[in-house]
């Protein structure tokens, strides 16, 4: 063997020593560790101080990081007339003693506003004979008359994830999109048409997401709908296109087919980007473009 083969033999040695060593330190900065709680979408009978009971949908994904830094939120529609939606991101972790947890959380959704706290008590229920799955009661989130709501919720409790090869392969995010109600164009299979369109819903991981959908018909009435799954695609760190499924909120006997929107990218007015939605399930399929903001939340390993 030549001088330069040696040469080139050890050259090689010492870039493969080096990678491996990177590859170890790569590995090795992936340490941190995570729980959280996940509540499938459903629905739930909440009581207010006064011993009033009310109906709602409810929807919730919290992660927290072992240095107490959290990410998510959680929606709720409370059924009465009218229906009242409200969508919260969860900001900080206040306490947590025991089974209590406590969180200050912030309104996205129908305004922002002061924050508010809710406090969070884990409850054994072994009757689920699920492993992780328990019973949450939750207090302090307001109905539409102000009085805060309590309510028990069957959840998935997820503790002691590490690293990306966590409970949910990858550190759980979510995103709150918002089309607030604006006059558009939508084109469906009988021509263009004046429509009156509003979208807004907090999609998590998981396929899981809660909000609402209206978008009145040719004839103007309009058609609603409540979101009840959802995905959002991510591409250098920023959210650019997503999907969300809606269960229509007709009561007529024959019911069009559940929605279906994909909403993508198309170019930007202002700060404010528009959006392309194709939504089907709406008796037929329609196509409008509207003013959408969709904001990724995360977290990022330190």
């Amino acid at each position: 063997m030549t001088w330069n083969s040696l040469k080139r033999l050890s050259i090689c040695a010492a870039l493969l020593t080096i990678l491996a060593s990177s590859a170890r330190a790569a590995t090795d900065t992936v340490s941190f560790r995570y729980g959280g709680l996940v509540v499938r979408h459903g629905q739930v009978l909440a009581t207010k101080p006064d011993g009033l009971m009310t109906r709602a949908e409810f929807a919730a994904e919290i992660t927290v990081l072992s240095d107490g830094r959290l990410v998510g939120g959680f929606g709720l529609w409370e059924l009465g007339t009218p229906d009242i939606l409200s969508l919260y991101r969860m900001v900080e972790v206040d306490s947590h003693t025991g089974p209590f947890f406590t969180f200050k959380a912030q309104r996205l959704s129908p305004s922002p506003a002061s924050g508010i706290t809710i406090t969070l008590r884990r409850l054994a229920n072994p009757g689920l004979g699920s492993d992780g799955s328990v019973t949450f009661f939750i207090d302090g989130v307001p109905a539409s008359d102000g009085q805060p709501l309590s309510f028990t919720v069957e959840g998935e409790w997820i503790s002691d994830c590490v690293g990306g090869k966590g409970c949910h392969g990858t550190l759980p995010e979510f995103a709150y999109i918002n089309s607030p109600a604006e006059t558009v164009v939508a084109q469906g299979i009988t021509g263009p048409y004046t429509a009156t369109f509003e979208n807004v819903a907090l999609v998590f991981s998981s396929d899981l997401a809660i909000g609402r959908f209206t978008l009145s018909s040719p004839t103007g009435a309009p058609q609603n709908a409540h979101i009840v799954s959802g995905h959002v695609q991510v591409q250098n760190g920023e959210a650019i296109n997503a999907w969300l499924r809606g269960q229509p909120t007709s009561s007529e006997s024959k019911q069009p087919l559940p929605v279906l929107m994909v909403i993508a990218n198309q170019d930007f007015f202002d700060s404010e980007p528009c959006r392309i939605y194709d939504i089907l399930g709406t008796q037929s399929p329609v196509r409008l473009e509207a003013h959408t903001m969709i904001t990724r939340f995360t977290l990022e390993p330190r």
